[in-house]
């Protein structure tokens, strides 16, 4: 039960990623697959598991990016803004 949990977070999470228009190109990478595909036969439900949650984490990781850039071009114009506004 809780395999599918985690993956029913993970989809809740993607969800609502693009829910608030945030969601980015994936990269596509999978530079831990070669990895992932010599242990599959051990626990094939935990890896597949670990293969979704891994692909997903550099688009978190670009949303996260692009936001903190956002809110410090938002901080900055805000600082301008307010120098402007002192001008007598």
């Amino acid at each position: 039960m809780a395999r599918k949990s985690a993956l029913q977070q993970l989809d809740r999470a993607m969800k609502t990623v693009r829910d608030l228009g945030l969601e980015v190109e994936s990269s596509g990478e999978d530079p831990i697959g070669g990895l992932l595909e010599k242990i599959y036969d051990l626990d094939h439900e935990n890896v597949t598991i670990i293969a979704k949650t891994l692909a997903e984490v550099s688009t978190f990781n670009e949303i996260v990016r692009n936001e903190i850039s956002a809110m410090e071009i938002g901080e900055r114009y805000n600082e301008i803004v307010a120098a402007f506004n002192s001008i007598p």
